[in-house]
């Protein structure tokens, strides 16, 4: 599918009459949240006109995301305008936007009427969030439970060694699949292996993973923004159906929702942690990801492009 990017010397295709690279260009191309609910809308209507599957996806509510979209071979629209008729924050994390889209199909004109609702996820550290990613566990009880683990992967989850993954705020659920992938040995590592050994039942794996989940969520340097590694992460690559990773793993790799555990959090993860596990994905020594997803991702990666990424979602 062929994704396009818009022109930032023009003024955007939402009707603000600002140039596009104030406007939804800050959310489309280079990775900013939008502010308010109408500027998502707004984004996500130009979205429609760039074919930009990935933005699409990633603002989609959880709830509702399809699995995939194909723009490209969809009936060809001509979008004519957008024009926003209410724009509603019902508390402060809903609100309601209604809005007329109008387009062509062959020529005939068309409009879309519509009231949309829009949702603001907790992806920081308040109490909500930390208590949707915790999962069901405990993290008083966990911190005891979790002694042998913060031997390698740090007290408060951030770990001292290049190798071994920080844990802090990763996802109670994703961490417990991890450890049952060890005992089962669908994941190989000798010394996980063996320690995914004591875990006695699942009571004690959702504590230990709670435990982790509760600390405030790893965090990189912000040193630098590879470019590279920020394209692929962004907008991915359609000519070799790459998707973007912001889809799954959520803005700045911070996870895609805080109830949301399939996918982890890779922002501020460990660089030669990342760079190894892509490398094992796209080997197939790694595969354990939802659908084999990973798999078929990272064989469309060269060793640059793993450099890149790695280094890009490292300092995030």
């Amino acid at each position: 599918m062929l994704r396009m990017r818009g022109d930032s010397s023009k003024s955007c295709p939402c009707g603000s009459s600002q140039p596009y690279a104030a406007c939804c260009g800050r959310y489309l191309d280079a990775g900013e949240a939008a502010a308010s609910a109408e500027a998502l809308m707004r984004a996500r209507y130009v979205a429609y006109i760039l074919l930009r599957e990935d933005y699409l996806l990633a603002t989609w509510h959880v709830s509702a995301r399809p699995a995939r979209l194909d723009l490209a071979q969809d009936v060809p629209m001509q979008w004519t305008g957008l024009q926003l008729r209410r724009h509603e924050h019902t508390d402060a994390d809903h609100a309601v936007v209604e809005f007329v889209a109008r387009y062509k199909v062959n020529g005939r004109a068309h409009r879309l009427h519509e009231l949309s609702r829009f949702v603001r996820e907790a992806y920081d550290d308040s109490a909500e969030a930390i208590r949707l990613r915790s999962g069901p566990g405990d993290p008083v009880a966990g911190m005891g439970k979790s002694f042998l683990c913060q031997g390698c992967h740090g007290t408060e989850g951030v770990s001292d060694v290049p190798e071994i993954p920080n844990l802090a705020g990763q996802y109670g659920n994703y961490i417990a699949k991890q450890v049952r992938n060890f005992q089962s040995g669908i994941r190989s590592h000798q010394i996980m292996n063996a320690m995914a050994a004591t875990v006695e039942n699942d009571a004690d794996l959702a504590d230990i993973g709670a435990y982790f989940a509760s600390q405030p969520k790893m965090e990189g340097d912000h040193t630098s923004d590879d470019p590279v590694g920020k394209a692929i992460f962004l907008h991915g690559d359609q000519s070799r159906k790459r998707l973007a990773c912001i889809s799954c793993h959520g803005v700045n790799g911070k996870g895609a929702a805080p109830g949301t555990s399939m996918y982890p959090v890779l922002g501020g993860q460990k660089e030669e942690y990342i760079h190894k596990q892509l490398i094992d994905f796209r080997a197939g020594n790694r595969t354990n990801s939802p659908g084999g997803i990973m798999n078929i991702m990272a064989r469309t990666l060269t060793d640059a492009e793993i450099d890149a990424l790695a280094n890009y979602l490292s300092v995030q």
